[in-house]
């Protein structure tokens, strides 16, 4: 579950990322993996499996949830004399596709397990997420995700403002900036 909470915090960042950009061109993608065998179906059917038992659709439509406002928020930045109308059009769209696209986020969800674990550990995991201790897990991790969020945002300006200060003292050795 921690693994699948980080997968959908990128998620959520990933998404919201234009939003906070000046440029969503400026985005890195990382390079492109080398290609990892097919998963067998046995694999796939046992990693949906597992997202059935760690609730895993059910984190992404609370992400989804918060997700919406901070792309209005985003929005709104930009252009804050956006129309109230424009915005129930992006909100009532955003939530429609997230919901008619949640299905095909989790069969990616399920091919990236099943690439990473095989059926017998994939089976271990569900097991692990039915348990009474696993089950604690699913129903926290909501509550951790929301109290997460504002000290992940504190965290990464601050760190962001850290970097910019130390770069820019050995720039500014050189006579440069950023």
């Amino acid at each position: 579950m921690l693994k699948q909470a980080g997968c959908c915090l990128a998620l959520v960042f990933a998404l919201c990322g234009p939003s906070w950009a000046d440029d969503a061109q400026q985005a890195v993608m990382p390079p492109a993996a080398a290609p990892i065998a097919k998963p067998s179906d046995a694999q796939l059917a046992a990693a949906r499996d597992l997202l059935d038992a760690a609730g895993a659709k059910s984190v992404l439509n609370a992400l989804f949830a918060s997700l919406v406002p901070m792309e209005v928020a985003g929005i709104r930045q930009k252009n804050p004399h956006v129309s109230d109308e424009a915005i129930s059009a992006f909100t009532t769209a955003m939530q429609d596709e997230l919901s008619a696209n949640t299905d095909q986020l989790m069969n990616i969800y399920a091919e990236l397990y099943a690439e990473h674990f095989s059926t017998e550990e994939l089976q271990q995991i569900s097991a692990f997420y039915r348990s009474d201790v696993g089950k604690k897990v699913i129903a926290t991790m909501p509550q951790l995700l929301k109290e997460l969020q504002p000290l992940a945002l504190r965290w990464g300006a601050e760190l962001g403002a850290h970097v910019r200060e130390r770069v820019n003292a050995q720039l500014q050795k050189r006579g440069d900036s950023l």
